[in-house]
């Protein structure tokens, strides 16, 4: 046990190889060790190895079954994998054997995650009444009413969670993106500035200042920023899709790049699996920034017959006039000024 409590001080000064080494050691003195087996999972999920994550801390509860830590620890292994529904079933024995604000919370996004937003709703309040200083569950909480259409409630929550705990980047990134949604630019490049402050590797975070620089007409910004989201998150398609946009349709000749465009444009629609409109309207931007006429029309076509948004497809029609007269689109919208 020695052995394993130096593992965890490890762990927390995130020296996850010197950690695993402390673990082998404790197994090594006591194969059936639970508390090893648990900590050396949580190490290797820190290391993004869940399937040996789920191996490990299926042992420790093999080995001793009454510990709701481990049941937490394992169901959040199984939301790494996108397993929801047995992450649901080991919080809820986590829950049966311990209820903590932390077992209700990962259920809720468990819920969450699964389009029950009542079920999750009410793991955030039991939370609360747990502990009314549960910054995640007012987090937590926040999303699910944001979803719902209930913006001042998750900016309400969100300025709890953010009291509670200033120093995390989450809730400052959330309250960033709903600022963003409603157009109050400047108050939400505050939040992003606050949640890279916190964590600088938050590509949503990269993702919103760029939208923000590419709305002043700042594209070089714009571009730098969508290219450090594209670093830190390579299947996200819509950091590719703006960066593609800005390449194939920039007002500015400097920015543009029709081969660079047709590449990134393509990648957000493999990401999205050809049907995503949007990204297909930016393919075709590309291809017509690219002198790719025929293959512009074609990608317009095609986006105008999966979209359901009317407004949408009448900016489609529009698009395809151009790449039909010979001409590739400029993006001209009106410049948010900066302060």
């Amino acid at each position: 046990m020695v052995l394993v409590l130096r593992g965890e001080a490890l762990l927390i000064q995130l020296k996850l190889d010197a950690a695993i080494v402390e673990c082998n050691r404790a197994l090594r003195l006591d194969s059936d060790l639970p508390e090893a087996h648990e900590l050396r999972g949580v190490v290797r999920l820190h290391k993004q190895d869940t399937d040996g994550a789920l191996d490990d801390i299926s042992r420790a509860i093999r080995r001793n079954p009454e510990v709701g830590r481990f049941y937490l620890n394992r169901g959040e292994a199984w939301l790494h994998k996108g397993k929801d529904a047995h992450a649901i079933l080991d919080f809820t024995e986590a829950i049966r054997l311990h209820p903590t604000p932390r077992a209700h919370t990962d259920r809720a996004l468990g819920w969450y995650r699964r389009g029950k937003l009542d079920l999750a709703l009410d793991d955030c309040a039991r939370a609360l009444r747990l502990d009314p200083a549960c910054a995640e569950a007012y987090r937590l909480r926040a999303s699910i009413e944001w979803e719902r259409g209930r913006v001042a409630a998750a900016m309400i929550d969100l300025s709890e969670s953010i009291r509670i705990d200033p120093t995390q980047a989450e809730a400052r990134e959330s309250r960033g993106r709903i600022l963003l949604d409603l157009g109050r630019y400047e108050e939400a490049m505050v939040e992003f500035e606050a949640a890279l402050r916190g964590d600088p590797g938050r590509p949503v975070s990269h993702l919103g200042r760029g939208n923000i620089l590419e709305a002043r007409r700042d594209y070089a910004g714009a571009l730098a920023e969508y290219a450090e989201a594209a670093r830190l998150a390579p299947d996200e398609a819509i950091v590719h899709n703006n960066l593609a946009w800005i390449r194939a349709t920039c007002p500015e000749a400097r920015f543009r790049d029709g081969a660079l465009a047709v590449g990134e444009a393509t990648r957000a629609c493999e990401l999205t699996k050809w049907k995503g409109a949007e990204f297909l309207n930016t393919l075709a931007a590309a291809c017509a920034e690219a002198g790719g006429f025929e293959a512009a029309e074609k990608w317009i076509s095609d986006a105008i017959a999966i979209s359901t948004d009317p407004a949408a497809k009448a900016r489609y029609e529009a698009h395809r006039k151009h790449f039909r007269s010979g001409a590739a689109y400029r993006d001209t919208r009106p410049e948010f000024p900066s302060p």
